[in-house]
């Protein structure tokens, strides 16, 4: 491992790069010439401005226990000495000292006066920001609302350098943090790209105003770790990241657009015959204003706590499904619309758990809809067995009818005897037509899954069973519950998986599920 420096106000790439007095001056000849191997790092000064005149290809592969890491100088830990935190709001005011930037503070994460940490999603002004989702704790201002933005990761590892015998010291590189180094593509048909490269990490440098057809940044066949990092289009109406036949992290990134451009999307995941790949995980970010899509996607996301639209609306939906994305703490802003379900290429799947960030709701985005958990006490349906529900609200169609491919809403694991067990749950059918009218799989069933046969640990067999009601009738009272069931014989004492499925398409009404399962 070998410590490399960047830095464009001092630099020189006919230097070796080994010191701060003798840095390179691109991060594309430390890219394409810079002799780099496996768990090497390359340094880049937080003021480093550079705009290249040709694409930044690596050349060079790292192990996947010992990435390449091109990491801006990590930034110290920022006090907030004095903020007001509001209850409720996503907005923290007054904030001393009043030295806030974009590119120094925002997309890092912040310590709040509650003890939890919170995701900066936008700066708005020197004293203002935006955290990823609402403040919970009590409101504080003034010294009350102090504060900590955290220091970068690697910032330990940096302050250990031995600068002893240099000239230029860590010191004067600290001093010009807050900052992100920036590569400026000046609106010319250049990227950062990464092809057929392997295990690359890349923290805390801004990317922006690329007019290539594929982005500011791409990664094709690539394993890449991207964190802390800013991606911008202020005019060009192009991608700002694609990625495809990848294995991409991002975390703690902001990608931001102009606004406008009818084909301006903030990630494209593949086209054609570019899918392919493990694909991307993308955790604690925020994309947004871009002109069309925030998110277009026809190889698999996974998703851990993300703002689209939310911090600024984009100009179409903020998500067209084409793969699989499935994650957690998803919000959209929907402002031009949420998640579209594109059939050009055979549609997707699409599921999100804690849809919206509505804690206690646990609400949960499925091909069809969203269901989540609710008082019953404020529903259509009087109270059967428990004090809250499961409301269904399936309001996407071009997925009802497929039993094959419908979405389970519901799962519980039960502990069984080898004896007959019947079990059922209460539904509410507020829809204003009749489920099940044809057959028991046409809307909503109860699966089981059971050893219906059993020798011994490796000869068993497997059974599954639905429930056989039909002619499900629109509630005609808020105490006229239905129910799914099911009676089943286990060969042995064993778990029983139980799963309830729905396939409908109800545009402004709803069904309910009481997850109470009534045993017999």
């Amino acid at each position: 491992m070998a410590n490399h420096f960047v830095d464009s106000g001092t630099g020189s790439d006919s230097d070796n790069g080994t010191i701060m007095d003798l840095a390179w001056a691109t991060i594309e000849h430390a890219m394409e010439a810079g002799g780099l191997s496996t768990g090497d790092f390359v340094w880049i000064e937080p003021g480093h401005f550079e705009i290249p005149i040709s694409d930044i290809d690596v050349i060079y592969d790292g192990a996947a226990n010992n990435f390449i890491n091109i990491v801006a100088w990590p930034k110290a830990a920022f006090s907030i000495t004095s903020a007001s935190w509001t209850n409720g709001s996503t907005t923290v005011d007054l904030v001393l000292p009043a030295s806030l930037t974009r590119t120094g503070h925002c997309g890092r994460m912040v310590t709040a006066p509650d003890g939890f940490d919170y995701f900066i999603t936008y700066v708005t002004d020197s004293n203002t920001f935006t955290i990823d989702r609402e403040y919970a704790g009590s409101t504080v201002t003034l010294t009350d609302g102090a504060a900590t933005i955290k220091a970068d990761p690697y910032y330990a590892e940096a302050q250990a350098i031995d600068d002893s015998a240099w000239t230029i010291k860590k010191t004067d590189w600290d001093a010009s943090n807050p900052a992100r180094p920036i590569i400026d593509f000046n609106d010319a048909a250049y990227q950062f790209r990464i092809v057929d490269d392997n295990f690359i990490r890349i923290q805390g440098i801004e990317m922006k105003d690329s007019s290539d057809g594929l982005g500011v940044f791409r990664a094709e066949r690539a394993h890449t770790y991207i964190i802390g990092c800013l991606f911008k289009q202020t005019a060009s109406n192009t991608f700002i990241l694609h990625f495809h036949r990848h294995h991409t992290v991002m975390e703690e990134c902001i990608v931001e657009g102009s606004g406008s451009g009818d084909t301006q999307v903030g990630i494209k995941m593949g086209t054609n015959n570019y899918g392919g790949g493990i694909g991307l995980i993308l955790k604690n970010s925020a994309i947004y204003n871009c002109g069309d899509f925030g998110i277009d996607s026809s190889t698999p996301i996974f998703i851990d706590n993300v703002n689209i639209g939310v911090e600024q609306a984009n100009g179409d939906d903020d998500i067209e499904c084409i793969s699989h994305i499935v994650g957690k703490d998803l919000k959209l802003g929907g402002t031009n619309g949420g998640v579209y379900f594109s059939n050009s290429y055979g549609g997707g799947y699409f599921g999100i758990e804690n849809y919206q960030k509505i804690l206690g709701a646990h609400r949960f985005y499925f091909v069809g809809g969203y269901y989540e958990r609710v008082a019953v006490s404020g529903e259509t349906p009087n109270k059967k067995v428990s004090d809250y529900i499961l409301k269904i609200t399936p309001n996407i169609s071009g997925y009802e009818f497929i039993p094959e491919m419908a979405m389970f809403v519901l799962e519980h694991e039960i502990e069984v005897t080898a004896a007959a067990h019947t079990f059922r749950y209460w539904i509410y059918n507020d829809s204003g037509v009749t489920l099940n009218d044809a057959a028991a799989t046409d809307d909503i069933w109860l699966e089981a899954e059971y050893i219906a046969g059993y020798d011994d640990t490796s000869e068993y067999v497997q059974n599954k069973i639905i429930s056989t009601q039909i002619d499900i009738l629109d509630a005609a009272g808020a105490d006229d519950w239905d129910y799914l069931e099911v009676t089943l014989t286990p060969a042995v004492a064993l778990k029983a998986r139980l799963k309830i499925y729905f396939s409908k398409y109800l545009a402004a009404t709803n069904v309910f599920v009481d997850t109470a399962v009534v045993i017999s």
